[in-house]
């Protein structure tokens, strides 16, 4: 029999690699190798401590990022809309559950994987995030936001398109 207080961990080890299995994850070599510009160990320090990328960390300490946060057309710098979801996502999560968020479907997506629209569809990514918490009903857009639902033809607080 497992006890009570192994099951937890079991959970979340199998709920981690459910998410490493879902999409691809790149180490700082990786980046530095696709990067046209110096992504290095600086830059993804920076862009973790304000919240713009995230990491999982795997078994042997080594850090990986998922690559559908980084733009191959902007020389692998963060999506812009990176920053927008995870304020609305990050303090209340941690990685893992940030990581399962974006690999799990999403009603507001009409079932499809945030990870999957970051790209293409920013702008109903950031209104997904903006849902989890009620957040989208506060009607306070940050300017991250405003330019990033502008450019798909959007403007919330005036219902849908601009």
């Amino acid at each position: 029999m497992v006890r009570a207080s192994a099951q937890p961990a079991e959970a979340w080890r199998a709920l981690r690699e459910q998410v490493l299995q879902s999409t691809e994850w790149l180490t700082v070599d990786a980046l530095q190798r696709r990067s046209s510009s110096a992504v290095g160990l600086l830059a993804l320090t920076q862009w973790r401590t304000f919240g713009i990328v995230f990491a999982l960390e795997l078994d042997d300490c080594m850090e990986v990022f998922p690559a559908y946060a980084f733009d191959p057309r902007r020389g692998y710098q963060p999506r812009p809309v990176m920053r927008a979801v995870h304020s609305h996502l990050f303090m209340r999560q941690k990685s893992l559950g940030l990581a399962a968020w974006y690999a799990s479907p999403n009603s507001d997506l009409g079932h499809q994987r945030p990870l999957d629209l970051v790209a293409s569809a920013p702008d109903r990514v950031l209104t997904a995030a903006r849902n989890v918490y009620g957040d989208a009903r506060s009607g306070l857009l940050s300017m991250e936001e405003r330019a990033i639902y502008r450019a798909a033809g959007r403007d919330l607080r005036y219902g849908s398109e601009i």
